[in-house]
């Protein structure tokens, strides 16, 4: 990860010293018969739910996976595949019906996520929301990722929508895609928010954020006319928002003036204006700004006034070309990834020297450079 003196596997139970990363999956992808990926990117009117099993190298002892893990170099060894994805069960549409009381299919789904947290000590969930053209397999493979490193803390969740068409008029299906999976994040909203989960942090990525964001903002307005406080009923306590494809304007008054940004204890959003995947989509929507493409610059006076009012939002700018798209930089830079793990795994504030020491611009926005954890 990057980190000095940092070992995630330290206090690693045993039943966790593995290759295999066990990640929890719901989807609306449809399911494909006969081929090796089980998920492809056409719909589903059914949320599926279950386990993958994502295997770190082949067969490799748990000794080996720890070097491995731990060292500074790379190994052609860690190459990460999915060895099996089982299918534990669906929740099927809901239909309009008379006089009839629809079955509580949910409760299956809530006793999975309940299983899994049993096996965990400190029984935080940690929900991951893709990007568009991405794949099942893709996002199992990256949230284990994510999740071994962070040390096999807590329990990995995929949600994963029908993401995965390629070139521009893929980005628009991808799109509708998006708000069509918007009713079936609430239910793993509730489902969660119904289980033994103490804690609950959710990732979200690229245009995974807009799912998210409009997902909550309805969970929000349901559960505060019921006089429950939303995000205590979730137990919401980091909201991260890495490469966010969302305009400005919408997250101001969307977000914010609705107070969906109350719900997490801690909200983080990752920016980044080398980002040319965000800068093609500011492109085709002829946008003012993407979220994800915003820096110190151009951040406007009644941005950094909400940035002064809540010291429970920070904007966390990257300065530096990650890599040629600049887009998954939240896990593929050790630098920014380090920090990622620092806000998941310890909740740990920016700014404290010797958990997240990063430089506060005079706008209220945190920089990050690529020698993290040391200083600039």
């Amino acid at each position: 990860s990057g980190m000095e003196n940092y070992d995630p596997f330290k206090d690693i139970s045993k039943d966790k010293q593995q290759s295999i990363a066990p990640i929890l999956f719901a989807t609306n992808r449809k399911i494909r018969h006969r081929l090796p990926t089980r998920f492809g990117s056409d719909r589903s009117r059914m949320l599926h739910y279950g386990i993958s099993q994502v295997e770190f190298g082949k067969n490799m002892p748990w000794k080996k996976l720890y070097r491995l893990s731990t060292s500074m170099v790379r190994d052609a060894d860690l190459n990460i595949s999915i060895k099996e994805t089982q299918h534990y069960g669906s929740i099927p549409e809901h239909t309009i019906t008379k006089n009839k009381k629809p079955k509580n299919y949910q409760q299956n789904l809530v006793g999975l996520i309940n299983q899994q947290l049993a096996q965990s000590k400190d029984k935080e969930l940690f929900l991951f929301i893709h990007g568009f053209n991405n794949t099942f397999n893709e996002t199992a493979m990256r949230l284990a990722q994510m999740w071994h490193f962070m040390g096999r803390k807590g329990v990995p969740f995929l949600f994963s929508w029908p993401a995965g068409r390629e070139g521009v008029t893929g980005y628009f299906m991808d799109k509708e895609s998006g708000k069509y999976s918007v009713y079936h994040l609430k239910i793993c909203l509730e489902a969660i928010a119904k289980s033994n989960a103490k804690k609950v942090h959710i990732i979200a990525h690229s245009h995974g954020t807009e799912i998210i964001a409009s997902a909550l903002r309805e969970f929000y307005i349901k559960y505060k006319n019921s006089g429950k406080d939303p995000g205590k009923y979730l137990k919401l306590t980091n909201l991260i928002f890495a490469a966010a494809d969302i305009d400005i304007d919408v997250f101001v008054f969307r977000i914010l003036a609705e107070n969906i940004h109350l719900m997490p204890k801690r909200l983080t959003i990752y920016i980044n204006g080398h980002d040319r995947v965000l800068s093609i989509s500011q492109w085709i929507h002829q946008s003012f700004r993407r979220i994800g493409l915003m820096t110190p610059q151009n951040i406007t006076p009644d941005i950094q006034e909400i940035i002064r009012q809540f010291d429970t939002i920070n904007f966390i700018y990257i300065p530096f070309r990650v890599s040629y798209l600049s887009h998954s930089y939240f896990l593929d830079n050790p630098a920014v990834s380090s920090d990622l793990i620092k806000v998941l795994r310890d909740n740990a504030k920016p700014g404290d020297e010797y958990g997240r020491p990063l430089e506060c611009d005079k706008t209220g926005i945190w920089k990050i450079y690529p020698s993290y954890p040391k200083k600039k």
